[in-house]
């Protein structure tokens, strides 16, 4: 880390983070008209000014940061001007590379503000031994939040996406890797608005989940193209895949095809006999079209079985939808409003459901699986009316309610849901085993 204090050393003596008293190398001078011709230029101006747009503004930061860069030529050095605060003035991100020789050094991502009289540093972040930043964008990531996205390298070829927002001066996460995917398999993905709405918009270059090859090399690709949800996860706005080669045949698909409506048992039948002949994509329009059918006459649909005969030629995004559907034709988790399953079952389902919606973010049964994985969520927290999680006169936790949930944290601790539960447990805690109603109220989007 010697290094690294030197350079911090040089952003503090050139950036004026401390008063005009600290002491400036016989090499630094010429930086001190840079700073007074910014803050000049910034006290100059009034409120809503682009000081993007500013020509001489953007020339004298330009020259500034050099300067500094200029001095620390052992370090990869990116940074970008931007609002973060929404106060008009532009913050400067600044990434700084590890420095591989230094197995504790991590990087760095800092966050300078001018406060005044200059440019001083307000926040920074470790940066995870990434390798280097490849993107970095500040501007808009809702209609009225400003925000800061980046791209790194890591390991050899991959890269990761991390978001921030500026609260009360400190870098917060905006993007919980445990909800969304955020590696990409190669450093193929983008930041940029791809709609023209005027709010960025990120993209994560990965593996499509049906190719049967699913190497990085070998695989198919898809890009899904992601907007802020405004709370720590993104809303797809766009998916682009790489072609994909299948073979089908299309006279066995038309004589399936015609037969649903005529002869469903028929039909079924020959696509059980047939599904080699035809591309997974096929297979599952027919088999979707068969269900379609069975759900206006029957209510007990057997899906395992469906799975069993024709799940190796179906996507695969449709099987672990069926397997869903499955759960609860074999083994219903409520009946009555009763809990029908053990807390470990039903963790294992949460699981199940919860990587279905990382996994396959533009699956046109999203909606439908999120609505049962919260429902899932609420019951595996609060239990239900017969068995409350929460005793009712004194909101206080039941015996034992904890422990289960420790056993879902161990068992999947890089999920979601062990988050949401590692953090609720520490709530109920600091309450003294009760659930309080600012807790509820926190934990509303589950509670409702």
């Amino acid at each position: 880390m010697k290094m690294k204090s030197i350079f911090m050393i040089l952003i503090i003596l050139t950036l004026g983070l401390f008063v005009s008293g600290c002491g400036i190398d016989n090499a630094m001078p010429a930086v001190i008209p840079l700073e007074e011709s910014v803050k000049e230029i910034i006290n100059s101006k009034g409120e809503n000014y682009d000081f993007l747009a500013d020509e001489l503004y953007n020339i004298k930061m330009e020259e500034l940061m050099q300067t500094i860069l200029s001095k620390l030529k052992n370090y990869n050095i990116v940074y970008k001007l931007g609002d973060l605060d929404g106060d008009d003035i532009p913050e400067v991100a600044v990434f700084i590379e590890r420095n591989p020789e230094d197995i504790k050094d991590e990087g760095l991502l800092q966050i300078y503000k001018f406060n005044g009289e200059r440019y001083g540093i307000i926040d920074e972040i470790n940066m995870n031994y990434d390798n280097n930043n490849y993107g970095m964008e500040i501007g808009k990531i809702s209609e009225d939040q400003q925000g800061l996205l980046i791209n790194n390298q890591v390991g050899a070829h991959a890269g990761i996406t991390y978001g921030f927002i500026l609260k009360d001066g400190k870098l917060k996460s905006i993007l919980n890797q445990n909800k969304i995917h955020l590696l990409s398999v190669y450093t193929s993905n983008e930041i940029k608005d791809i709609n023209n709405d005027g709010v960025l918009d990120f993209s994560i270059f990965t593996i499509n989940p049906e190719t049967e090859e699913q190497s990085a090399v070998g695989s198919d690709k898809m890009t899904l193209w992601y907007k802020w949800d405004g709370f720590d996860a993104g809303i797809l706005i766009r998916v682009d895949s790489e072609p994909q080669i299948l073979v089908s045949d299309s006279i066995v698909f038309e004589e399936i095809n015609s037969l649903m409506e005529a002869d469903e048992s028929l039909a079924i039948r020959s696509l059980i006999e047939n599904q080699f002949k035809m591309s997974y994509v096929d297979n599952t329009i027919l088999l979707t079209k068969y269900i379609e059918q069975l759900e206006k006459t029957t209510d007990e649909i057997d899906y395992s079985k469906l799975i069993e005969q024709l799940g190796d030629s179906i996507s695969k995004e449709y099987r672990d939808y069926l397997s869903i559907l499955a759960f609860n034709i074999n083994e219903p988790y409520l009946i009555d409003d009763s809990l029908m399953v053990s807390p470990e079952i039903l963790g294992n389902r949460i699981n199940f459901l919860e990587n279905f919606l990382i996994t396959y973010p533009y699956s046109s049964h999203i909606q439908e699986v999120d609505n049962i994985y919260k429902s899932y969520n609420k019951y595996f927290i609060f239990g239900d009316n017969n068995s409350p999680n929460f005793i009712e006169e004194s909101n206080k936790i039941q015996d034992g309610v904890i422990d289960n949930w420790n056993l879902y944290i161990e068992k999947y601790p890089n999920s979601y849901f062990a988050n949401v539960l590692t953090d609720l447990a520490s709530d109920i805690k600091a309450s003294l085993n009760m659930l309080t109603p600012e807790t509820k109220q926190k934990y509303n989007y589950i509670y409702k």
